[in-house]
């Protein structure tokens, strides 16, 4: 439901795979910084829910190592 949004940069480029009922599955994941107007999220059928946490609290979320080294990337890109 996002309609405009600002590439900035680009962040990291990792992947991952998965194998899910006997079938193995390979993600690539792109990240970019960007800027957009996030005050209305509408989520799609596929998600229940959603939420923002602070950068220096996920931490506390479970999550593959490449998410976390895109996070640190991320937080020295906004020191810049």
């Amino acid at each position: 439901g996002i309609s405009e949004v600002e590439i900035v940069t680009i962040v990291n480029v990792w992947d991952f795979t998965v194998n899910a009922r006997g079938d193995d599955y390979h993600f690539i994941l792109a990240v970019y910084a960007c800027n957009a107007d996030l005050s209305k999220i509408n989520i799609s059928d596929e998600h229940l829910e959603y939420q923002w946490i602070k950068l220096d609290e996920v931490h506390k979320y479970p999550m593959r190592d490449g998410y976390v080294e895109t996070i640190e990337k991320f937080k020295k890109l906004k020191n810049l």
